[in-house]
């Protein structure tokens, strides 16, 4: 009877395993879209500082004006 009752402790600690390790996946994806978003938002074009050679957009800038 050891056996049987071996196995059935096994069988819970794989479910147990694979519980957690759904839990962990789900929370590194929701940190990775996250990481992801934050990136996107740093390398939109409207916050990126001017290019040095775009007189234009450096007359607008507020560095470039002293505001």
């Amino acid at each position: 009877m050891t056996g049987f009752s071996d196995r059935l402790h096994l069988k819970g600690k794989a479910e147990e395993d694979q519980y957690f390790a759904k839990l962990d996946r789900d929370r590194v994806a929701a940190l990775h879209a996250r990481n992801v978003e934050a990136i996107r938002e740093k390398s939109s074009p409207e916050a990126r500082p001017p290019a040095p050679g775009d007189p234009d957009k450096l007359a607008n800038c507020s560095a470039a004006t002293g505001s």
